[in-house]
């Protein structure tokens, strides 16, 4: 019987975390990721990565001297 590898990466503060609705795995995106559909590492099924409350899709290019 195949067991599954637990993969452990860092996540940084400005990451967006959130819970597959499919499968409930948690998944950890950087925010330049916000609003676009990937598939969940986990099932494969396509999920829309939210955007944070009070986040604009504008403000995913500025940079940190804006």
């Amino acid at each position: 019987m195949a067991r599954k590898t637990e993969v452990l990466i860092d996540i940084k503060a400005s990451d967006i975390v959130f819970d597959c609705p499919y499968c409930g795995k948690s998944l950890a995106i950087d925010r330049k990721g916000a609003g676009l559909t990937i598939p969940c590492t986990d099932c494969g099924k396509s999920v829309v990565v939210p955007i944070p409350e009070g986040m604009h899709l504008a403000d995913i290019d500025s940079s940190a001297e804006d």
